[in-house]
């Protein structure tokens, strides 16, 4: 997880709702990961990091977890929003925005990252298989928007494959 940060993480926690992917993204270097779904994954987060993350990267675009991710900022600390919101507009926690002086950063997705993230792919800087939970032939490319769409069967990522022919497959 530190190949491609500009410093060296001192702690990388995921909060993740597949086991599955939770047990890769420890061997893949997360020194914790964590399933809100059955833990209050704030209240561990701040019991192993007392003074709280200086960086908080909300992926998931849930508005719940963007107010989290400010509980888990320690003063002064950055949330990057990866995440796209459900709704145009998102409500805020003003007061705890103003008291820790928290910084939100908005990340536009894709744009000018796909050469330097093929770039690190080759290089063996990162392995994205671990994310690939699917798999779908051209001819199922329906199939597999509505899969990612609807967030079913565990997905993570899917991808159209060229070299898979008749049903869709699951797994890297």
């Amino acid at each position: 997880f530190d190949c491609i940060a500009r410093g060296p993480v001192l702690s990388c926690l995921l909060v993740v709702f597949l086991v599955e992917a939770a047990h890769q993204l420890l061997e893949d270097g997360a020194h914790w990961t964590g399933n809100p779904r059955s833990e209050d994954v704030v209240e561990v987060i701040l019991a192993r990091e007392p003074e709280g993350l200086d960086v908080v990267f909300e992926c998931s675009g849930d508005p719940a977890c963007m107010d989290q991710a400010q509980e888990l900022l320690t003063p002064g600390g950055t949330l990057v929003i990866v995440g796209i919101p459900p709704t145009v507009q998102v409500s805020f926690d003003t007061h705890k925005m103003r008291v820790k002086e928290l910084t939100f950063k908005a990340c536009r997705r894709q744009r000018g990252c796909v050469g330097p993230a093929i770039s690190l792919v080759e290089q063996g800087r990162i392995d994205p298989t671990p994310l690939l939970t699917h798999r779908f032939a051209l001819d199922r490319i329906g199939e597999a928007f509505e899969l990612v769409a609807g967030y079913r069967d565990g997905v993570i990522k899917a991808v159209l494959d060229l070299s898979v022919e008749g049903p869709s497959q699951r797994g890297g």
